[in-house]
């Protein structure tokens, strides 16, 4: 799916839809069509999170992203029960590619690299009433993958899409509390690229990290703007930061340890609304404010010391894997070549008292964005002068420590 993510975003929801990663994981691989006299009827996993993760969202939103009120004043739901089953018809009739029978497992790992495959005597038939009375026909003969692209169609087309989405990659991307005149602006874009054409997602990346909010210097100055950055996004900056390699190109790094240092690491959200849901409030001034901060739903006191111990094992002991698990019981020798490397080469010319400054200066710009306080700097260039300037082993030490303090730093965590 990386080859959509910069192309159409309903090409990208049918991507999503076919791979049998999502059919487990929302339990629609083999999901048949209903049988009244069994009492058995099609599961409805990914009929919800379609829309309400995935396309519109819980409620009705104006362009800025702003929940619409009715008459009462009340919040209006972007579907009920009845558009949940409705939809969940439409994803019947999916199995693996690579089995020839029907209700069977995955026969093999690369089962999930083959997209799933319409089993048209399992879709369920007839005609289906979606979003805003658009009806799905009552094909005939039955055509499974029709429904399926109309119904995506539907979800699409929804008014609801350019705002709920857009605001969800502003606030990964930029900002945790975008305005609603950023929301809009990115809506626009989602809505027309400028040609004509709706959901091209690299016009509407590109309108997020270029908008005016995005870019402006003082931005930085208000204190509502910004995000915590999530572990895991840490983690893989570290790695680019220093161009990560191992001598064989292979990496057998499963990512336990930063799981156990943080609660994160792909592939193991708790559930499918991700390791922090988008709206979440901590208590205090956030709250307060009626503002949200999402990644501080896993920011707590065993993740925050879990941080600074991982930075200490990734960057000062130079073991960016983690190793213990998968190699027990090999002879070292076997995996040297799949260790991974990270590159201080850049850093190492500027250990002497004198050039610490421009050590400093690179890892603010290079880690921070340049967003480190005189104070942080000043803090951080007193703590390496009192290290040894000799050996390479010392000046290697003057940069490991120098990166861990600035990952360390709260100017580094929270972006701005």
């Amino acid at each position: 799916m990386l080859e959509e993510a910069f192309g159409n975003y309903k090409d990208l929801l049918t991507r999503v839809t076919y791979h049998p990663a999502m059919g487990v994981y929302l339990t629609y691989v083999n999901n048949p069509k209903s049988d009244v006299a069994a009492n058995t009827f099609p599961d409805e996993n990914y009929a919800r999170e379609v829309m309400q993760l995935f396309t519109i969202g819980l409620y009705e939103l104006a362009p800025d992203g702003s929940r619409i009120v009715d008459a009462d004043g009340e919040y209006i739901p972007t579907y009920d029960n009845d558009d949940i089953s409705e939809f969940s018809k439409i994803f019947t009739g999916l199995t693996w590619a690579d089995r020839t029978q029907w209700n069977r497992n995955s026969p093999k790992d690369t089962s999930y690299t083959l997209d799933l495959d319409m089993r048209n005597e399992y879709h369920e038939p007839g005609s289906k009433t979606l979003l805003n009375g658009f009806i799905v026909p009552d094909r005939n003969p039955v055509d499974g993958d029709a429904d399926i692209s109309d119904a995506l169609d539907n979800l699409f087309n929804h008014p609801n899409v350019g705002p709920f989405i857009g605001s969800l990659l502003i606030q990964r991307l930029v900002t945790s509390n975008p305005s609603a005149d950023y929301i809009a602006r990115v809506s626009a874009v989602f809505e027309d690229n400028g040609e004509g054409v709706r959901g091209d997602m690299k016009a509407v990346v590109k309108a997020i990290l270029l908008d005016p909010e995005a870019i402006a210097c003082s931005s930085a100055d208000n204190p509502q703007f910004g995000r915590l950055q999530a572990p895991f996004k840490r983690y893989v900056h570290m790695n680019r930061a220093f161009k990560v390699s191992t001598l064989s190109g292979n990496f057998r790094n499963d990512m336990d340890y930063i799981y156990r240092f943080t609660q994160q690491k792909p592939m193991n959200s708790p559930s499918v609304f991700n390791f922090y849901q988008y709206d979440h409030q901590p208590l205090g001034p956030v709250t307060d404010q009626d503002l949200v901060a999402p990644e501080f739903q896993i920011a707590n006191s065993e993740t925050i010391k879990g941080w600074v111990n991982a930075a200490y094992r990734f960057i000062i002991k130079e073991n960016i894997a983690d190793e213990y698990r998968l190699y027990t019981g090999e002879d070292n020798t076997s995996y040297e070549d799949e260790k991974s490397i990270l590159d201080f080469s850049a850093e190492l010319l500027y250990t002497d008292d004198i050039n610490l400054h421009i050590l400093v200066d690179r890892l603010n710009l290079l880690l921070a964005a340049g967003q480190l306080s005189e104070v942080t700097t000043d803090i951080i260039k007193s703590a390496i002068e009192k290290f040894p300037n000799i050996t390479d082993n010392d000046k290697k030490n003057r940069v490991k420590t120098a990166i861990y303090l600035v990952v360390s730093s709260p100017e580094y965590l929270i972006i701005r």
